[in-house]
């Protein structure tokens, strides 16, 4: 018998669970690209977001909601991150984090601003909330940051 993971009072295959993913997956994306075909965003051939564990995650976790994390380029080389939802939940933490962005954005630290990604586009139509941030590249991991570095990134 397959992997089970538990939801409720009955288990589901881990098989179903990567189905109903894919196919959230496929909706989503469909229902972005026009929007992204107009603003003239291409996507990256190579989706990390929508791979691996993410269908797991969801699995047995799902408190905040389904979203689609895709990677992109504008027309002027510009590469983005970009998210889109039409699920309730999904649509609720993408704001969060949008208010987030721009709390941390107005705050001043000593003498700079806490460094948060430009938001490039941001909208919620006809059910679908997308938000649209520079992709801010990292040279390395937090934690592989030298431990003065790290604090000072943290402060």
């Amino acid at each position: 018998m397959g992997e089970r993971v538990a939801e409720g009072n009955f288990s589901i295959p881990m098989s179903e669970h990567k189905a109903a993913w894919d196919q959230y997956v496929t909706q989503e994306r469909a229902r972005v690209m026009p929007l992204l075909t107009k603003r003239g965003i291409t996507l990256d051939q190579h989706q990390p977001n929508l791979i691996g564990e993410r269908y797991l995650m969801q699995a047995i976790s799902t408190t905040s909601g389904k979203k689609i994390t895709l990677f992109g380029t504008l027309k002027d080389g510009t590469r983005v991150v970009i998210k889109a939802t039409s699920d309730e939940l999904g649509a609720s933490e993408i704001e969060e984090e949008r208010v987030a962005r721009r709390t941390l954005d107005s705050l001043l630290f000593a003498a700079e601003r806490f460094f948060t990604p430009r938001e490039v586009y941001y909208c919620k139509s006809r059910g679908l909330t997308v938000s649209i941030q520079e992709y801010i590249e990292q040279t390395s991991p937090f934690i592989e940051r030298p431990l003065v570095e790290q604090c000072t990134l943290a402060l």
